[in-house]
C-alpha cells in the first residue's frame, strides 16, 4: 500500500510501476515509473486522447510503494497549493544534455510568468534551436514540477503535450494552468 498525503491517493492499476494520483484544480494527475525507471506525471485527461504523451501500457500494473513517486506526488500537490519548496527537491529527469538544460531553465520561470520558446533555447545555449526547445517541453516527463506550460510561443500560447490547435483539450489545459497561476 502506498502512503499518501491528503488529496493524494494511490490507484489500483495494472502496472508494477503505477503510483499515487493527485487531485488538482485541472483534474487527476497520475504519477508513474516507466519500464526504464523514469518517473512521469501524466494529466489523466490527456491520457484519454489518442495523441497524448502517454508512456505506454508497459507502465500500468498494481500499485507498489515507491518513495520517489510519493515525493513527486507530494511536490505536485504542494505546487498547486502555492508552495514551490518541495518541488525543488525533485531532481531533473534523465534526458539529452539539451533537454536537461531546457528543463532546468524552465524550472527557473517564476509562477505566474511565462517565457518564449526562443528564450528557452537561448537559456539552453542554442539560441537558434527554438523548435528543439519546444520538443524538449513536449518530452517533459514531469509537467507541473518542470512547468512547461509557462513556455509559450512568441505569437500566443503555443502548443501543449504535442497539440497546437487552440481548440484542443491539451492547449485548453495549458491555458487553465496559466490562468490558475495568475489568480
Amino acid at each position: 500500500m502506498v502512503t499518501t498525503a491528503p488529496g493524494v491517493r494511490a490507484r489500483a492499476s495494472t502496472s508494477a510501476r503505477a503510483g499515487p494520483r493527485v487531485k488538482s484544480p485541472v483534474g487527476w494527475i497520475s504519477v508513474e515509473r516507466d519500464s526504464n525507471g523514469v518517473i512521469h506525471a501524466e494529466f489523466e485527461s490527456i491520457l484519454q486522447e489518442p495523441a497524448g504523451r502517454r508512456v505506454g501500457a508497459a507502465s500500468r500494473s498494481k500499485v507498489m510503494p515507491d518513495r520517489e513517486l510519493q515525493q513527486v506526488a507530494n511536490a505536485i500537490q504542494a505546487l498547486f497549493a502555492g508552495n514551490a519548496r518541495p518541488a525543488k527537491s525533485v531532481p531533473t529527469p534523465s534526458g539529452s544534455p539539451f533537454h536537461r538544460k531546457c528543463w532546468d531553465a524552465c524550472r527557473s520561470i517564476p509562477r505566474g510568468q511565462t517565457r518564449t520558446y526562443a528564450w528557452l533555447a537561448e537559456q539552453a545555449g542554442s539560441p537558434k534551436a527554438i523548435r528543439a526547445a519546444g520538443q524538449a517541453m513536449r518530452r517533459n516527463p514531469l509537467p507541473i514540477i518542470i512547468p512547461c506550460h509557462r513556455v509559450v510561443a512568441a505569437s500566443g500560447v503555443g502548443g501543449f503535450a504535442g497539440a497546437a490547435e487552440p481548440e484542443c483539450a491539451r492547449v485548453r489545459l495549458k491555458q487553465q494552468l496559466l490562468e490558475l497561476e495568475r489568480a
